[in-house]
């Protein structure tokens, strides 16, 4: 018997790819994105001068009876000389005083490698995208407290749809004959990209690219399933309010060939350097409400809920997006940045 909210939801799956067929490789969605930058600009990797390992899942869309979720794993690390961070936390170990600043002064003691390996999966009902990538950075001083850091992310994109699962009142229909006979639209894509970050322990500037070099490798032509070019300044800061409190203001712009300019604005105040609660806006879509926690420098909880105030309410309940961070080899003990 053929159920009615399957006959539904491939009639609105078929809708959202005739909308979106030029954009299947699809960008992911990172609401906290100032957790792990790194996944969304290269220059970021190997900021952190321990192995950065972090988990995310997101659940999105919920009034569809298809999944339509998301879950990532990355890590990211640096290879180079001990940062000064590490002698100011030891200074108790410094017999000199004046020990620190000339180490913070020293350009050869802040030149580092970052280095790095993502894999993110996104399934929209019959859609599903599995992306792997590589990244790369180099960071150089700048200056007495700035660095600059260059990256380059290189990634391998594979796209599947499965319409097995699915029955249509009309199987003759040309454009459902298509999707059939499109080999499930598998392909394979090359992404490359680039990033740069201007930093220092208080604030950074951010750009970086998505889909800057993107070349199909393998697979079915059909829909030109291909990501459009997009461009990301982010930049955030710091600032200690109170001995206990600071607050964290990120701000995101973005450029799409296919959506044109989008923006994000973020605030969290961290507590003790252990709890923050935060919310953001994002350009006329949705609001946000952040909660994270921090435990003995190592590992760090992350959570967003995300209410959509446009258009896409009808079909979303709201997002919950969960991030679990975990600082290995750091012997140093040094604070992970959530900027």
């Amino acid at each position: 018997m053929i159920d009615p909210r399957k006959i539904k939801t491939l009639a609105a799956w078929m809708v959202v790819m005739i909308v979106c067929c030029n954009s299947y490789a699809q960008v992911p969605e990172y609401t906290q994105f100032y957790v792990n930058p790194a996944i969304v600009n290269p220059g970021f990797v190997g900021m952190e001068s321990f192995l950065d390992f972090k988990f995310g899942f997101k659940q999105r869309w919920q009034d569809f009876d298809d999944g339509n979720d998301m879950f990532y794993l990355t890590a990211f690390g640096s290879i180079g000389n001990t940062p000064p961070s590490a002698y100011k936390k030891n200074s108790l170990r410094v017999s000199n005083p004046i020990a620190y600043d000339q180490l913070s002064r020293n350009k050869n003691v802040k030149r580092k490698h970052g280095v790095g390996g993502t894999l993110t999966s996104q399934s929209s009902g019959p859609f599903e995208t599995i992306e792997t990538g590589l990244n790369y950075a180099y960071h150089l001083p700048v200056g007495y407290k700035f660095s600059l850091s260059l990256g380059m992310s290189v990634d391998m994109i594979q796209n599947t749809m499965d319409f097995t699962n699915y029955v249509v009142r009309n199987q003759n229909d040309d454009f459902y004959q298509q999707l059939v006979s499109a080999q499930n639209g598998d392909q394979n894509l090359l992404k490359i990209d680039f990033g740069s970050v201007f930093y220092s322990d208080k604030l950074y500037i951010g750009l970086s690219s998505n889909a800057l070099f993107l070349e199909q490798m393998s697979g079915d032509e059909f829909g030109e399933f291909t990501t459009s070019r997009s461009y990301d300044l982010m930049a955030g800061l710091i600032e200690d309010i109170s001995p206990m409190l600071e607050v964290f203001p990120v701000v995101r712009l973005s450029q799409h060939d296919l959506y044109g300019l989008s923006w994000d604005a973020i605030v969290r105040l961290r507590y003790r350097q252990m709890v923050y609660l935060g919310v953001g806006y994002f350009n006329d879509v949705k609001t946000s409400l952040l909660l994270g926690l921090t435990l003995n420098g190592k590992f760090n909880l992350n959570y967003s809920y995300d209410y959509y105030v446009s258009g896409l309410n009808e079909f979303n309940s709201g997002s919950h997006e969960v991030i679990i961070g975990i600082a290995l080899f750091n012997k140093h003990l040094l604070e992970n940045r959530i900027w």
